[in-house]
């Protein structure tokens, strides 16, 4: 998943949540060895361009409160969604 920024920046992300007009995001630091938290103004945020890059990527762009390992405890009811394999010819 990525997110796209106004100012051109772009963040390759494992986890993002929205608080207080913040969006929060995860991403690996310089070395690609530990997840950081990043914190940026979701005014920032190139929602339209973010929409369409991971949509034609596969990916589906869902805003939520908190991140997803918390979500999922607190939603049961709610499960990550798969996609079936294609058919076989």
């Amino acid at each position: 998943m990525e997110l796209f920024f106004k100012d051109g920046t772009v963040f390759d992300v494992t986890d993002y949540w929205l608080v207080d007009g913040q969006m929060h995001f995860m991403t690996l630091d310089e070395h690609g060895t530990k997840l950081v938290e990043q914190v940026r103004d979701f005014a920032d945020l190139n929602l339209q361009t973010t929409i369409d890059v991971n949509t034609e990527r596969g990916f589906k762009f869902m805003l939520r409160n908190q991140p997803i390992e918390q979500y999922l405890r607190d939603h049961p009811d709610v499960s990550p969604q798969e996609n079936p394999s294609p058919p076989k010819n």
